[in-house]
This record gives structure tokens, sequence and C-alpha cells, in this order.
């Protein structure tokens, strides 16, 4: 019996450390199949976030894609713009001053280089120019300028007129004097404009063209006619046989 009950405590011993031993290993089983769990989480996530992502990297390329196009149509839209000043007549009245139109447009065109992408107030400059050149286009304005003339005796010069602006293709003018009456206008059939003086015009065209600054002059055109005179009266200081000499 002494025996038996030696081997029975021995067995029971043993029993109680499998049974630590099991309990220490079910924790570890249990862990591990947590951290498996939490591990397969992860992946499906990693793996869902992989997809969103690859799909993203589409929709960036293809969002790239419309970034380039817009920026490229706008460029190109105020190249057009740039030929249309460029080509337009050169004599204007000072608030539609040639060079800082075409000045203004250039900047603008430099800008849109400069972007990554075309923002709204790129937009909103170029409607702006687009919208004062139809302004132009469409406008007819009285206004004074200096121009080259010719004396009868061939003798270049440069004497101020009353000129009609009709729209960004002609400008009528007369000179203070009144010897002068033309349209400045392209004479080019084709390719690069040349804008000229012309004088020698039919007679409905040189009648159109009085009666024209005569009903567009200002109120007070008198006074500042009067001083136009003067200051060519100042500018002109040779005297007629000068002049006569200087043509020869």
């Amino acid at each position: 019996m002494g025996d038996v009950e030696q081997q029975l405590a021995k067995v029971e011993r043993d029993l109680e450390t499998k049974n630590e031993d099991f309990v220490l290993a079910d924790q570890a089983y249990q862990d591990l199949l947590g951290q498996t769990t939490i591990q397969e989480a992860r992946s499906e996530g990693l793996q869902d976030e992989v997809v969103r992502l690859t799909s993203h990297v589409g929709l960036l390329e293809e969002a790239d894609g419309r970034r380039m196009q817009t920026k490229e149509a706008l460029a190109h839209a105020v190249d057009l713009l740039a030929v249309t000043i460029r080509e337009g007549i050169p004599l204007t009245p000072e608030r539609y001053d040639h060079e800082a139109r075409l000045a203004s447009v250039e900047r603008l065109r430099s800008e849109i280089d400069a972007e990554n992408w075309v923002d709204p107030a790129l937009l909103r400059e170029y409607t702006a120019l687009y919208l004062k050149e139809l302004d132009i286009a469409n406008s007819r304005e009285y206004f004074y300028a200096k121009i080259p003339v010719t004396s009868r005796y061939g003798a270049p010069g440069a004497m101020w007129a009353e000129c009609v602006m009709n729209g960004n293709w002609s400008v009528y003018y007369r000179t203070i004097d009144g010897k002068h009456l033309g349209v400045y206008s392209n004479v080019a059939e084709e390719g690069p404009p040349r804008y000229e003086f012309q004088e020698r015009l039919p007679g409905a065209l040189a009648k159109e063209v009085e009666e024209t600054i005569m009903i567009t002059r200002p109120e007070d055109y008198e006074r500042k006619m009067q001083i136009l005179v003067e200051k060519q009266t100042v500018a002109d200081s040779r005297t007629h046989a000068q002049a006569i000499y200087d043509s020869l």
C-alpha cells in the first residue's frame, strides 16, 4: 500500500505539472491565435488600402491628364489672343495702347507657363483680356494722334489729327489743318498685316470719313483743337521756304 500510495502521489504530481504545462500552452496558443487574428485583420486592411491607393493612382493620372489639357487649352487661347492683338491696328486711343495690351497678354502667357495648373485667377485674367479685346473690336471712339504726313512738296513731317477708331480694323483721320484726310488700315491682301495711311480715297469714302469725324466730335473739341494747333505751331518752326528746301 505504501508503494502504491507513493506511486499515486508521484502520478498526481506529474498530472499537476502536466496541467500547469497545458494551461501555459493553452494561454500561449490563445495569445498566438489572437495575434494571428490581428495580423489577418491588418493584412486585409492593407490589401484594401492597396486597392484604394491603386484606384487613386488611376484617378490621379486621369486628373493630371485633365490638368495638362486644361493648361494647354488656356495657353493656346492666350496665344491666339496675342496674335489678334499683335496683328491688330497699332493706332489707337491712349487707353487702348497697343503695346500695353500686348504686354498684358504676354505676361499672362508667362504666368501660365510658371503654374502647375490653371487656377481661377488665371481664368479671370484671361476672360478680362478677352472681353476687353471684344470691346475694342466693337467700339468707335474719337481721339487725337500725331500722324506722319507728306507736304505737297514731298517733305515728310508729323501733324496732329482728329481720329476715329473703327474697332480693331481701321482709323479715319483728318489733320487739324484739314489738308490730309484718309484711312489708316491694313493694305496687305494676305500674310502679315501692313498698315498704311491712305489719302487717295474715292469720293463716297472721303465723304464718309469726314462725316464720321464730324458726328463723333466731343462737345469741347474746339478747345482741344486750339491746344493742338498751338502745339503744332511750336513744333513746326520752319519757314515756308525752309519746308520747300527740305523737300528738295
